[in-house]
């Protein structure tokens, strides 16, 4: 994804960095990766609540971006819908 950032790139101290969508999809990457883990290590509760925080992180992702014309009807998949 092209607005991946790096660990340290976001937070300096109690200060954050970067747009409010930027750190939406850095929230989302991170959540789908400890959903995974979660799931992988027969921890079900956790990848459950886990999964709900990424969903929402994937619904705000959708909600707040911006409608690109040229692209058709932006009709992307529900992410939870496709599973790693």
């Amino acid at each position: 994804m092209s607005d991946s950032f790096e660990k340290g790139d976001f937070v300096v101290g109690a200060r954050t960095r970067g747009s409010r969508h930027q750190r939406l999809v850095y929230l989302q990457e991170h959540l789908r990766e400890l959903r995974q883990l979660a799931e992988g290590d027969g921890l079900p509760l956790i990848g459950y609540f886990v999964e709900m925080a990424y969903i929402e992180a994937c619904d705000t992702v959708r909600k707040e971006r911006p409608f690109d014309a040229s692209v058709g009807n932006n009709n992307v998949p529900h992410p939870a819908l496709a599973r790693d």
